[in-house]
């Protein structure tokens, strides 16, 4: 990834998180509304859920040029969707869930070049995940 798309996936990402509405629960209703068979995958409280996605994407995002200091838990996190039997399927669904979510709130704020940015921070966070869920 590039400077100048690394800055734009923590702009863009420093705004939803100042949203009024929690966008991790917003996340998680987007995704159950495109596969709601993945609703079964999780077995505790939604809003706790939302919270942890919220944790996960905001340490990811903003250690993005620094991305080997999040790798292993990047492949850890992997292996814990292994062990709650996560299909790696489920990840294209995922990201067709977050780039929904940024481009619903964001707005005037989300272009081309924004979506651009997050499918390759999205595709550096699964290759991680992948290879743990493999393991």
């Amino acid at each position: 990834m590039t400077t100048q798309q690394i800055a734009l996936v923590k702009s863009t990402w420093s705004e939803m998180i100042v949203l009024e509405q929690d966008p991790g629960i917003y996340f998680y209703d987007k995704l159950f509304s495109i596969d709601p068979s993945l609703k079964a995958l999780f077995r505790i409280d939604m809003t706790e859920q939302a919270r942890k996605f919220i944790e996960m994407i905001t340490y990811v995002t903003f250690k993005l040029d620094r991305f080997d200091e999040v790798l292993q838990d990047a492949i850890d996190l992997g292996k814990r969707h292994h062990q709650y039997n996560v299909p790696t399927g489920a990840y294209k669904t995922v990201l067709v869930a977050l780039i929904a979510t940024l481009k619903e709130n964001l707005h005037d704020e989300w272009n081309d070049d924004a979506e651009s940015a997050w499918k390759l921070a999205y595709g550096k966070l699964t290759h991680a995940m992948i290879t743990g869920n493999k393991d």
